[in-house]
């Protein structure tokens, strides 16, 4: 037997043939006239030779009788499978569909529902306004609001426990950045990098720290550049404080970074005397909203200084 459920959907009365589907486990409804529906791959729309249609680790007539979609992987929409996790094979059918869905993918695992004991049926498991898959995805715990912890009993049901967690929930900020969990999904950020698109600067508004602060020895363990401020203090400069784009890196487009043009990026500069070469190097400081243009975002940059912009 592939499946629970038979190719047709059939109704038979008082039959040898409902002993037959009856022992084999077929699932059916009865009516009190006597006759006994049995439900079939073909009407239902899934595949009688699979007994997981749609790859998601849960079997056709598991879902059928419960609450989720046997011919939708993702049924609540929150990026993770209905069921269990699966390792990615690109030669598998399910590779593509999972892809193309956006399944929530770490390493080479594909994640379900199971991985944390999410619902299936519900995309935020925990009410607090980010899908179980995002929060997954970026290693929060989708059972942890900020406030109160879910606990999967053995039944599936949940009950609650008090437990205040900084991080969790939509007012969290595990990296410091001064942009909470809410905010970096909203902008599509990642709430775990304090700067999203590599630019060069923090996620959220500029910050002066101490050199002491846990939060200088993330961030500058990421790259992330800053100027010396009073004392033993240090300023990272912020997407917030120049209202730039977090997910973009080049918020004008103009081939350098937000990060570069505040921060300064040395070029080198060319030129012919005669027969001879000559060069040197400068450094150009630009606006990360104007294109091409100095600081004050209203003349061009002279790179060259041949007074000529353009």
């Amino acid at each position: 037997m592939v499946n629970e459920l038979p190719e047709l959907r059939i109704v038979a009365n008082g039959s040898e043939l409902n002993t037959t589907f009856s022992g084999l486990g077929i699932l059916h409804e009865a009516y009190d006239d006597g006759h006994t529906l049995y439900f079939g791959e073909l009407t239902i729309g899934t595949d009688p030779l699979k007994s997981d249609s749609d790859g998601d680790g849960l079997g056709d007539g598991s879902e059928f009788t419960g609450a989720t979609d046997a011919l939708n992987p993702d049924t609540d929409g929150d990026g993770l499978l209905d069921g269990g996790d699966w390792t990615k094979d690109e030669d598998d059918w399910r590779y593509a569909i999972f892809m193309s869905m956006g399944i929530v993918i770490i390493g080479s695992i594909f994640r379900g529902e199971n991985y944390k004991g999410t619902i299936n049926t519900n995309p935020d498991s925990d009410g607090d306004g980010l899908p179980d898959g995002w929060e997954t995805s970026y290693g929060l715990d989708p059972l942890h609001n900020g406030t109160e912890k879910y606990i999967l009993k053995a039944n599936f049901d949940y009950y609650t426990v008090s437990d205040v967690s900084g991080d969790a929930g939509p007012g969290g900020d595990p990296e410091g950045d001064g942009f909470t969990n809410s905010q970096e999904y909203g902008y599509l950020a990642s709430p775990t990098s304090a700067d999203s698109d590599g630019d060069g600067l923090i996620d959220g508004g500029n910050a002066t720290i101490s050199r002491s602060n846990w939060r200088f020895k993330q961030w500058e363990s990421q790259g992330i550049p800053y100027r010396t401020a009073s004392g033993y203090n240090v300023e990272f400069l912020g997407e917030g404080g120049y209202t730039t784009n977090r997910t973009n890196p080049d918020s004008d487009f103009d081939n350098a970074t937000d990060g570069q043009e505040l921060h300064g990026y040395n070029v080198i500069i060319s030129w012919f005397e005669g027969e001879d070469l000559k060069s040197m190097n400068k450094t150009i400081y630009g606006h990360p909203w104007g294109a091409y243009k100095q600081p004050d975002n209203s003349t061009y940059l002279d790179v060259d200084e041949d007074i000529v912009t353009s």
